[in-house]
């Protein structure tokens, strides 16, 4: 899976990185084995608040036009990561269940 990891008002560095690969990464791959590597591209965004707050978001395209979207805000970046990682996580098996549906009742063919 290639991830775009890009910072707002924060620097992004080696840390961050490893921890989004460790929490993030490894954990939405799991969820797309079934899927072609080429279609597994994600965006993910830190944004720090002056408030001492993170914001991280997650972008990603699925076939079928599906998008995935996920945003998740906490004073502890690990803490935002893990939690933005459960709803992509939710959100990625949604997406799988609802294809499945669709490939055990193909829509009828007009003749």
């Amino acid at each position: 899976m290639q991830m775009q990891i890009t910072g707002e008002n924060v620097e992004i560095t080696e840390l961050m990185t490893d921890l989004i690969e460790t929490k993030l990464t490894k954990n939405i791959e799991r969820h797309l084995k079934r899927f072609d590597e080429s279609v597994q591209t994600a965006v993910v965004k830190i944004k720090k608040h002056d408030n001492q707050f993170y914001t991280v978001n997650f972008n990603m395209e699925l076939p079928a036009k599906e998008h995935i979207y996920a945003e998740n805000t906490n004073k502890n970046l690990s803490a935002a990561i893990t939690g933005l990682k459960e709803e992509v996580g939710r959100q990625i098996e949604k997406y799988k269940s609802k294809l499945d549906r669709h490939e055990a009742n193909p829509a009828p063919q007009s003749e």
